[in-house]
C-alpha cells in the first residue's frame, strides 16, 4: 500500500470510518495532545493554539458590565437583576459597605468597559493582578469601598466576605486562589457592646450589653446556672465584717449592726446624820386626901332591941389640885442630808441597735401569723425550734409595719426573734428596681441596682446574657446549642486536609502549667473566623471549626486510602 501524505475526502456522501494519527495532530491551527489524559481531566487551551489535558480547577462564567463605568481585572463583582443581559450575567462592582452590592458573586478575570461582555471567575486560580501591597498567605476580603483588601472590614454597617488567599506578590502579575465568592461568609460586625443571638436569623441581642471600658455587664432578664457555685467578687463598700447585708421585701438594700452597749451606773450618795433627842417634861404634884366620915351610934341591947341609928357618912375629902404638866422636850436638830451621789459616767454609745421582739409559737403549724409593735419593716428575723436549733423557713413577709407572716415547709413550733434594722442606705436611696430575687450591684452613685438579668432564688442563678471569666470555670457539663434550625447558609466543608496542614499542634507552658494545643496566629491565617482579639490585645480561639476540619480531613484521608488500595488490587 502506498504511503499517503494527505487524505482528502470530498462530496456530500464521503465518509471516513477511521483515522489513526501516529504523530502530532493539528486542525485549524489547534495542536492536539498526542497522549491520553488521566481520568477526570479535560482538554484546555493556552490561548495560543496549544491544547492539553488538565484537571479543571477554574470555573468561569460569561458576564456583562452594567455598572456604568470601567471595571478592572480582579474586581469583586455582584450579579444583579436590575437589567437584562441576554445569555450573560449582568454585574456591578461589590462593596462591603453597601449591602445592595453584596455578596461578591464573581471576581472579574479581565478589564471590561461599561456594557462590555467578558469572563469572570467563580472559583479557581487568578493571575495578572496587582498584589504588591499584600503578603503571600494573606486572606483577601471585599473592600469597604469596593475592590479587594487584606484588612477585614470593621463597623456594624459593613459586611464581611472572605474571597480567597494571595499566592504571588507582583505589581502587575500577582496571583491568588479564589474560593469564597458567592456569599458573605463571615459573621457581620456588631454594634458596640452587643452580642449575637441565634434565633434562626442571627440577630443582635437586646438583653445583654457589655461595657468593655467600665468592665460591666448589663442583663435585662434572668440568669440561670447549672453549676453548684456562683461567686460575686465585689460587694458595695458599706458592707463590712461587723455588718449584715439585708434586703427588704420591697427590694431595698441595707445592713444591720450590733446592739448598743449600756452606760456605767452612777455612785450611790452618802447617808445623812441622825437628829438629837428632846429633854423630858417635869411630873405634876399629887392632890390632898379627903376627911374621914363620923361613925353612927350603936343600937340598944334588949330582947329584940331596936337597931341603932345609922352613922352619918363622912364628908368627902377635897380633890387634890392637878400637878402641872412637865415642859416638852426640845426637838432634836435634823440630821444633815447626805451628799448626792455623783452621777454615773455616761455609757459609751454602742452602734445603733433597733428594737426587738421575741415571738413564741407553742403548737406545730406551717404558717405563723405574728403581731408586734416595732412599727417598722424590713426586719431581721431568726427562727429557732424549742431546742434553739435554727429552722429553715420557706418565706417571710411583712404585710404591715406591725405584722409578719412566716411559712414553713412543714409544721413547726418554736421562737421567732425580731430585730428592727437600722439600715444605712446610700444617700437615703434604696434598691431600684426592688424585685424579689434580683441580684444587687453597685452603680457608683446613690442607688443600688436590682439586676433583672441576674437573679438568684436560693438554689439557681439565672443569667440572661453572657458571662466573662478571667479564671477557670468548672461545671459537671458544658452544653452548647447546635440545632440545624439555628443555623443558615450551611455548606459542606472540603479541602480540610490541606487546611489543617497549614498549622501545627504544640506542647507548651501556659499560666505556669503544661498544656497542649494550637497557636492562634497560625490558625488565623487559614481559619480567620475561628480567632478573635480580646480587649487586652491577646488572641482567643474557638476550637470547634478546627474539630470540624479534622473530622473532614479524616474522611478525605479515608478516600485516598481507598483509592490507593484499589490501585494495588
Amino acid at each position: 500500500m502506498p504511503s499517503w501524505k494527505k487524505v482528502i475526502i470530498s462530496g456530500s456522501d464521503a465518509t471516513l470510518n477511521s483515522l489513526n494519527v501516529t504523530s502530532a495532530l493539528t486542525a485549524s491551527g489547534n495542536i492536539y495532545p498526542t497522549t491520553t489524559g488521566s481520568n477526570g481531566q479535560v482538554i484546555t487551551t493556552d490561548g495560543a493554539g496549544n491544547l492539553s489535558f488538565e484537571y479543571s480547577q477554574d470555573v468561569y462564567v460569561n458576564i456583562k458590565n452594567v455598572s456604568g463605568g470601567e471595571l478592572v481585572k480582579g474586581t469583586p463583582i455582584h450579579a444583579t437583576s436590575s437589567v437584562s443581559a441576554g445569555n450573560s450575567v449582568p454585574v456591578i462592582a461589590a462593596s462591603a459597605s453597601d449591602a445592595t452590592t453584596m455578596p461578591a458573586t464573581f471576581v472579574l478575570n479581565e478589564t471590561l468597559a461599561d456594557d462590555e461582555e467578558g469572563i469572570a471567575l467563580l472559583s479557581g486560580f487568578i493571575q495578572g493582578v496587582d498584589t504588591s501591597l499584600f503578603t503571600v498567605g494573606d486572606i483577601v476580603y471585599v473592600g469597604i469601598n469596593g475592590g479587594f483588601t487584606n484588612i477585614k472590614p470593621t463597623g456594624s454597617d459593613n459586611l464581611i466576605q472572605n474571597l480567597g488567599v494571595v499566592t504571588k506578590i507582583h505589581p502587575s502579575n500577582g496571583s491568588g486562589y479564589i474560593y469564597g465568592s458567592g456569599r458573605s461568609n463571615d459573621v457581620p460586625n456588631l454594634p458596640e457592646g452587643r452580642i449575637w443571638v441565634g434565633d434562626g436569623n442571627t440577630v443582635t441581642s437586646s438583653i445583654i450589653y457589655l461595657d468593655e471600658s467600665a468592665g460591666a455587664l448589663q442583663i435585662t432578664g434572668s440568669v440561670y446556672t447549672t453549676g453548684s457555685d456562683f461567686f460575686i467578687n465585689d460587694l458595695p463598700n458599706f458592707i463590712t465584717e461587723t455588718r449584715t447585708v439585708v434586703v427588704s421585701s420591697t427590694g431595698q438594700l441595707g445592713y444591720k449592726i450590733n446592739a448598743a452597749s449600756s452606760g456605767t451606773s452612777g455612785t450611790s450618795g452618802t447617808t445623812g446624820t441622825s437628829g438629837t433627842s428632846g429633854t423630858s417634861g417635869t411630873s405634876g404634884t399629887s392632890g390632898t386626901s379627903g376627911t374621914s366620915g363620923t361613925s353612927g351610934t350603936s343600937g340598944t341591947s334588949a330582947i329584940d332591941g331596936t337597931s341603932g341609928t345609922s352613922g352619918t357618912s363622912g364628908t368627902s375629902g377635897a380633890q387634890g389640885v392637878s400637878g402641872t404638866s412637865g415642859t416638852s422636850g426640845t426637838s432634836g436638830t435634823s440630821g444633815t442630808s447626805g451628799t448626792s451621789g455623783t452621777s454615773g459616767t455616761s455609757g459609751v454609745n454602742g452602734s445603733s441597735g433597733g428594737g426587738g421582739y421575741i415571738y413564741t409559737h407553742t403548737s406545730p403549724s406551717s404558717s405563723w401569723a405574728i403581731t408586734h409593735s416595732l412599727a417598722t419593716r424590713p426586719l431581721n428575723v431568726d427562727v429557732y425550734d424549742e431546742d434553739y436549733n435554727l429552722i429553715i423557713t420557706e418565706d417571710i413577709s411583712f404585710p404591715t409595719v406591725n405584722t409578719a407572716e412566716i411559712n414553713f415547709p412543714s409544721a413547726s413550733m418554736g421562737y421567732a426573734i425580731f430585730s428592727s434594722i437600722s439600715a444605712s442606705y446610700l444617700g437615703g436611696n434604696l434598691v431600684d428596681p426592688n424585685i424579689n430575687n434580683y441580684v444587687l450591684t453597685a452603680t457608683g452613685g446613690d442607688i443600688i441596682q436590682g439586676e433583672a438579668n441576674l437573679q438568684f432564688d436560693g438554689s439557681s442563678l439565672l443569667l440572661t446574657g453572657s458571662m466573662i471569666a478571667t479564671g477557670n470555670i468548672t461545671s459537671n457539663n458544658f452544653i452548647t446549642t447546635s440545632d440545624k434550625k439555628l443555623k443558615s447558609q450551611i455548606t459542606a466543608i472540603s479541602g480540610s486536609l490541606d487546611i489543617i496542614k497549614q498549622f501545627a499542634a504544640y506542647e507548651y507552658i501556659k499560666d505556669d502549667k503544661p498544656d497542649a494545643g494550637f497557636i492562634a496566629q497560625e490558625v488565623q491565617q487559614v481559619l480567620p473566623y475561628a480567632v478573635f482579639t480580646g480587649d487586652n490585645g491577646y488572641l482567643t480561639m474557638n476550637d470547634r471549626p478546627i474539630l470540624a476540619h479534622i473530622h473532614q480531613a479524616v474522611m478525605e484521608l479515608e478516600e485516598r486510602i481507598k483509592a490507593i488500595e484499589s490501585k494495588l488490587g
